[in-house]
């Protein structure tokens, strides 16, 4: 945690509280160099807050879902038939390798390093190609879409319990959020989230767009949640 000149908060103890002081530079506009336990304990439970989906995003990704989900089964056929093919000439290729070996080896297309690096580059990539078959883009998006919602609700629980939290766990949980956090004057002033969760932090908020129609911001459609989530806390 850093003011706005650059030093950093350092805590200190003082008739049994805990407060943070920043020794500023010169000229620094800071109008609060020291900071009460409960000021800091606000600024993260705005971080917090800032960074779960609202109620209403969460609603609007659930009601998207569907024809998303509709959406890319449609597109996908196509993908899963260039898969097809793909499988089929790797197969093609590695039995000709095998059946034709000595053929091979003999005539000096290969020598037997080359002759076993393509058959392993060739077995690697049909592995490859295989595992991207048996998954379906719309099974692997729900899966992100429960995530992003579980996340939220473990942020939505963090928010709410964070004052009554150890300092460990307290401390632990900044740590998995924010990679820079500047204070000025008591009030969050700047935020730079850790990778997992910087997109949330840095989606742009609901718009109206029409009567009785929000429109939900690119960044949070389904199909692009594979982005947003890591891990949980």
């Amino acid at each position: 945690m850093r003011c706005a000149c650059g030093r950093s908060y350092s805590p200190y103890v003082q008739k049994g509280h805990t407060y943070y002081r920043s020794r500023c530079r010169d000229g620094c506009v800071n109008p609060a160099a020291n900071l009460t336990e409960r000021q800091l304990d606000q600024v993260i439970v705005d971080v917090l807050g800032r960074i779960r989906l609202t109620e209403e995003e969460c609603a609007q990704l659930r009601a998207r879902a569907p024809r998303e989900f509709a959406r890319l089964q449609t597109e996908q056929t196509a993908e899963r038939e260039a898969r097809t093919r793909e499988q089929q000439r790797l197969r093609r290729d590695l039995s000709y390798l095998d059946e034709n070996k000595i053929t091979l080896l003999r005539e000096g297309a290969y020598n037997a390093g080359e002759y076993h690096a393509e058959v392993e580059r060739l077995r690697k990539r049909l592995a490859v190609v295989t595992q991207e078959q048996e998954r379906s883009t719309a099974e692997i998006v729900s899966e992100r879409l429960n995530d992003v919602l579980g996340l939220t609700e473990l942020l939505k629980m963090a928010e709410l319990s964070y004052k009554d939290a150890s300092p460990e766990r307290r401390r632990d949980l900044v740590v998995a959020l924010v990679a820079e956090l500047v204070v000025v004057g008591g009030n969050l002033a700047k935020i730079g989230a850790r990778d997992a969760f910087k997109q949330l932090l840095d989606r742009p908020r609901d718009t109206p767009c029409g009567e009785g129609e929000i429109r939900t911001p690119e960044g949070l459609r389904p199909a692009a949640l594979a982005k947003l989530y890591d891990r949980p806390l």
